[in-house]
């Protein structure tokens, strides 16, 4: 009896070890998507399957309603947001495309589970600062984060706080110091994780540029713990350098920049990062969900779709033709894909 006792005592002491182990790592729960243009050009405005007629028509809750649930199971979903949210067409600017929306479908992301969004983009400003400001007011009202090169966002939980900076990284050399400065900016102000959203590359190229890659890995190299790259509108590929992950390119999401679909595959991305008790960075992982940006195949209906099967597999492949090295896959099925574990380096500190 004594012995059994001891070895009850013994098996529980472990117990408690391993949970009090489990309790102390800490985990944030981040979803990223790809270009969000919630609205169109003006010229589609009163087109019947233009964006504008179908939230008339459909309602708000529309848009996202395929996905909401998945969206809401994370901490904070990020989607750069390309467009402006505008009442009227004045200062338009003088430019091949520009997307505006009204600033009640700002309702359209709160909706959706959507938090926060990068502004930083070649869309910004396609109706001015005074375009700019309406959707800046348009998402605080909505209760919707926002961040930009010069003024990122801070997201916090249970003392963890992690940064997100948007850049619009064309011009890459000239550009340097500046996204050297953004990602010091946030670890200055003590973060414990650094998250960039980058637009960078070439519309509709599957295959991303070395700028994007030299960009991405200095990003990492100043400092940045995550790279989630948008703008070529359609998917590219993955890396993993320095022990952090790069997507090159989301591809669109809910895009109501094109009323026919122009490439229909794309992805929402889980990144789970984890921390220690004192809230030291310890590693990410990576899951990806295969989706479509819309259930039609040709004329574009705005509401992304989780797909399987060959849908899924296609999705993989493209993914897969551009991503650097191989990509170590754990698990892979018709839901969704993860990669390994990526841990932080050995002695690892953060500039």
């Amino acid at each position: 009896m004594i012995r059994i006792g001891r070895a009850l005592v013994a098996a529980l002491l472990l117990l408690s070890f391993l949970t009090g182990a489990a309790v102390a790592e800490r985990q944030v729960v981040l979803s990223f998507l790809g270009d969000c243009t919630i609205g169109n050009e003006e010229r589609l405005m009163r087109q019947e399957n233009g964006f504008a007629m179908v939230a008339q028509r459909e309602g708000y809750a529309y848009f996202f309603q395929n996905v909401r649930d998945l969206l809401a199971e994370d901490d904070l979903t990020v989607a750069n947001f390309e467009g402006v949210l505008k009442e009227d067409y004045h200062r338009q600017a003088k430019k091949t495309y520009c997307f505006r929306g009204l600033p009640a479908y700002a309702d359209i992301l709160r909706l959706g589970s959507v938090e926060a969004v990068s502004l930083a983009n070649n869309h910004t400003m396609d109706y001015g600062q005074l375009g700019y400001d309406t959707t800046r007011q348009a998402l605080t009202d909505a209760g919707i984060a926002h961040c930009n090169t010069d003024e990122p966002y801070i997201f916090e939980k249970d003392g963890i706080r992690i940064g997100l900076v948007g850049i619009y990284a064309a011009g890459f050399y000239a550009k340097r110091n500046m996204m050297k400065e953004a990602v010091q900016n946030l670890r200055d102000q003590g973060v414990n994780a650094v998250v960039v959203m980058v637009h960078a590359g070439t519309e509709y190229d599957t295959t991303h540029s070395r700028n994007q890659m030299l960009i991405a890995h200095l990003l990492i190299d100043s400092g940045a713990d995550l790279v989630i790259g948008s703008h070529p509108h359609v998917l590219q590929g993955t890396e993993v350098y320095g022990q952090r992950s790069i997507l090159y390119s989301m591809g669109n999401f809910v895009f109501g920049g094109n009323a026919k679909v122009r490439s229909l595959e794309t992805i929402i991305a889980r990144v789970t990062l984890t921390f220690s008790e004192d809230g030291a960075y310890q590693g990410q992982q990576l899951r990806l969900y295969p989706a479509h940006i819309s259930s039609d195949p040709v004329t574009n209906n705005y509401q992304p779709v989780l797909v399987s099967g060959d849908a899924a597999a296609a999705v993989y492949d493209r993914i897969d033709r551009d991503s650097v090295g191989t990509p170590v896959i754990e698990v892979q099925n018709d839901v969704y894909r993860d990669y390994r574990y990526v841990p932080a380096q050995e002695g690892d500190v953060q500039p």
